[in-house]
């Protein structure tokens, strides 16, 4: 007999100060507020049951908030793992705030992979120069011209870059 196991994840203290931020914040957008306490409960090994009962929030919803963070745990990892020499957590904030409101409504894929958005981060934190760009730090349209050129992507516009580093959620 076959038993279903629900995704479980346990965060690191940094993300979990951060997701505690976000869930508690009266000035992000609600759906970027609920989304973190639903990624705060998850690991803490709530089901979505009691996650959907203790938030009021529908039993599909959870499942898909849960299920896409849990998905981009790496991402988090990573992006953690990369800011860890940065006494801000500004840059891990933002790949966070990406991750929890990126998810499309429709079943459209993304417009970028989560290896996408994390080689673009890569290369926001190196220094322009390195690439014969004559600025001491990148700029979004920059940005996008070097992550083309580079072949992380086939194009992204400028909007898109600020999309990746300050999401703003519906």
């Amino acid at each position: 007999m076959c038993s279903y196991s629900a995704a479980t994840f346990q965060l690191s203290s940094k993300t979990k100060e951060i997701l505690l931020k976000f869930s508690t914040s009266h000035s992000l957008p609600a759906s970027l507020v609920l989304r973190s306490k639903i990624a705060l409960l998850a690991s803490e090994g709530r089901s979505n049951p009691q996650i959907s009962a203790e938030t009021g929030i529908a039993y599909t919803t959870v499942s898909t908030w849960k299920n896409h963070f849990y998905n981009s745990i790496e991402l988090i990892a990573h992006a953690e793992k990369c800011t860890a020499r940065d006494s801000s957590s500004l840059e891990l904030e933002n790949v966070i705030k990406s991750i929890l409101s990126n998810k499309q409504q429709s079943e459209e894929e993304p417009a970028f992979t989560p290896k996408q958005i994390q080689l673009i981060n890569e290369l926001s934190l190196k220094n322009p120069r390195d690439f014969g760009w004559k600025l001491a730090q990148w700029n979004p349209p920059a940005l996008a011209a070097e992550a083309a050129r580079q072949g992380i992507v086939e194009s992204i516009s400028p909007a898109g870059i600020r999309g990746l580093f300050s999401p703003t959620v519906p």
